[in-house]
């Protein structure tokens, strides 16, 4: 009868140890997910808050550009009432000849400086019917034939038509004539400013 009941306690002293055991495995497992998932949500939360402010500065980089965009825009279109020596006559080609030669030496200008080899590029003839370069454009100065910025910026507008008209306005040619275009401009508006400051300096304006 001693022998069964001290058994009978050695086994129940096993499964409380047991018990124990167990209870602390299973506490042990809890405060591990517990922590996986602070740990996860805490990433969550910071790729989220990387990813809102990296969509953030993208959106005002864009916003930046298109207010820069515009207001360049802005002083193109003015360029004729706010800057006199746009529309004059240039007696002196030597002006014009030099901002040809600034334009001309732009990475973007290479395929702009000679005419379109019709062999090259099959039925530019037919659908572009004012074919111009850079190349003609400085043989027009030289003959008199362009006297003022404004025709200037007019025929190199006519080369960054052409070449999106006949390759379209998601070619490559497209994109290089954007930046292109907005080399042009930029140049216009530098060059002109500072013809306009050494006009008022000298007293000519």
């Amino acid at each position: 009868m001693l022998i069964v009941l001290y058994v009978s306690v050695i086994d129940s002293v096993k499964f409380d140890i047991f018990w124990l055991d167990l209870k602390m495995a299973q506490q042990q497992i809890i405060t591990q997910h517990l922590t996986t998932n602070t740990n996860t949500t805490t990433n969550t939360n910071t790729n989220t808050s990387k990813q809102k402010n990296k969509t953030n500065n993208t959106q005002l980089q864009h916003q930046l550009k298109q207010k820069t965009l515009l207001e360049k825009h802005k002083r193109i279109l003015t360029l004729k009432s706010t800057n006199t020596i746009y529309t004059q006559i240039q007696k002196d080609n030597t002006t014009l000849l030099a901002l040809i030669k600034r334009i001309s030496n732009h990475r973007t200008a290479a395929v702009f400086r000679r005419a379109v080899n019709p062999k090259e590029a099959p039925g530019y003839e037919e659908r572009i019917h004012y074919p111009i370069d850079l190349t003609l454009i400085k043989k027009l100065v030289l003959c008199g034939h362009i006297m003022t910025f404004e025709k200037l910026h007019e025929c190199i507008g006519l080369i960054c038509h052409n070449c999106v008209k006949f390759n379209g306005r998601y070619s490559d040619y497209a994109m290089l004539t954007r930046d292109f275009e907005h080399y042009v401009d930029d140049s216009f508006i530098d060059f002109l400013q500072k013809q306009k400051d050494k006009a008022v300096k000298n007293g000519i304006i």
